[in-house]
């Protein structure tokens, strides 16, 4: 008796296709996605810290604390440089604010966990200059979160 390999139904169900050439497509540029930003008239609004994490950005160390406007369902960002951290910086004076008024003592830690899951009262800005310095043209700029001013509601636990 002659050894005849059997076929299972899976093989037999699958057939075989050509590939499908995909749809043609115009390769003479990059495909342009509006990058939605939020806008908003400068000033003081209360706002969620949602997340507060350390990165390179920019070629330095930041944080980068990201702010929900829940009523409106935006998302503001505000980077804060780390490299160093002294009594006159925007992170230092934010921290302070986020840890109650209290300020650090020699040697401790600045944890950034002190940032998530509190309102806080927040100063909005527009930016005026792009990443090459250039001023920005009309509709082209964005809200930022400029500073923190106080911690105004604490939500975690």
């Amino acid at each position: 008796m002659q050894n005849i390999p059997r076929t299972t139904n899976a093989q037999q169900r699958s057939t075989v296709t050509a590939p499908v050439d995909p749809p043609p497509s115009r390769s003479d540029g990059p495909i342009f996605r509006e990058v939605k930003r939020p806008q908003r008239k400068p000033g003081v609004y209360q706002l969620l810290c949602t997340k507060a994490a350390q990165e390179i950005k920019f070629r330095r160390k930041v944080a980068h604390l990201t702010f929900l406007d829940p009523l409106a369902n935006e998302e503001f960002h505000c980077y804060l440089n780390l490299r160093r951290v002294g009594k006159e910086t925007k992170f230092y004076e934010a921290w302070v604010a986020a840890n109650d008024g209290r300020p650090p003592y020699d040697g401790d830690r600045m944890s950034l966990s002190v940032f998530a899951g509190n309102f806080f009262a927040v100063e909005i800005g527009d930016t005026v200059r792009g990443s090459a310095g250039k001023f920005k043209k009309g509709q082209q700029g964005y809200a930022t979160v400029r500073r923190v001013l106080q911690k105004v509601l604490t939500c975690a636990g």
